[in-house]
């Protein structure tokens, strides 16, 4: 799923949470298409589709509401937001300028998708953390 460095921190994310991901990429096609994971440890436990506010195919933002939505769901199931996804449908599952100048948490794992790929990162003041991303704990 990802072309990070072999020794790179590792996310999972299970196919079936990938799945959810993709579905909605292509749901919301040709718009960038917004969601939040929810997550225990580095397990992404649950994909949570939301409303990309911009309306946009080159940006995204994700109503404070849904947010609030999301965690409250996630934390009734003893996981936690931890993370985001969004699709970049014109160019590649790597972190924009914009992406990178507007990460809000720098805790936060970030997915993005294109066009089946699918790729996760950290970002931190400016830097672009690439993740190994993986199905199972066991790859």
């Amino acid at each position: 799923m990802s072309d990070s460095h072999p020794d790179a921190p590792k996310i999972i994310v299970p196919a079936l949470v990938a799945d959810a991901m993709h579905r909605h990429e292509q749901a919301c096609a040709p718009r960038e298409a917004a969601g939040l994971l929810a997550m225990r440890g580095q397990t992404v436990t649950d994909f949570f589709p939301v409303t990309n506010q911009d309306q946009s195919d080159s940006s995204y933002s994700i109503a404070g509401a849904d947010v609030l939505t999301c965690a409250n769901q996630a934390e009734a199931r003893g996981d936690r937001v931890g993370g985001v996804m969004h699709s970049h449908p014109k160019g590649p599952a790597y972190p924009s300028d914009t992406d990178i100048r507007e990460a809000a948490a720098s805790d936060w794992v970030y997915i993005i998708t294109s066009r089946g790929s699918l790729n996760a990162y950290l970002l931190s003041a400016g830097r672009v953390i690439p993740l190994t991303v993986s199905s199972s704990p066991d790859e």
